[in-house]
């Protein structure tokens, strides 16, 4: 996860998810099954997600668990960072006219020094 404060899963979360279930409930064949324990071996946040998986008994109530704690997740991190830190167009576009007006002023400021010595 590149940006910390994206919490949303990825479009190939999905399949992840659903082979993570399969092999908690012992569904996989013995290839699909090395694969996800090497998986979980090389990834802690496989390894957490799979001890956790475990310890829900009721593994119905997964989606659910999930979408309460994605969305006190996104509570925290709104008052943590604020409103949505998106990046926003018209700070782009403030920072580019700061910069040409400064240019134009040096521009200004060195025609004028030209003028004087000249």
């Amino acid at each position: 996860m590149t940006d910390p404060k994206n919490i949303e899963p990825k479009e190939n979360s999905t399949a992840g998810h659903e082979l993570m279930m399969k092999y908690i409930n012992d569904e996989l064949n013995p290839d699909e099954q090395w694969n996800a324990e090497q998986a979980i071996a090389n990834s802690p946040l496989l390894s957490d997600a799979e001890e956790g998986l475990r310890l829900i008994r009721d593994k119905t109530q997964i989606p659910q668990l999930t979408q309460s704690l994605n969305r006190r997740m996104r509570r925290k991190l709104k008052k943590r960072y604020g409103v949505n830190r998106q990046s926003n167009p018209r700070i782009f576009l403030l920072l580019i006219v700061t910069f040409l007006l400064l240019m134009i002023l040096a521009l200004c400021y060195i025609v004028i020094l030209r003028l004087k010595a000249g």
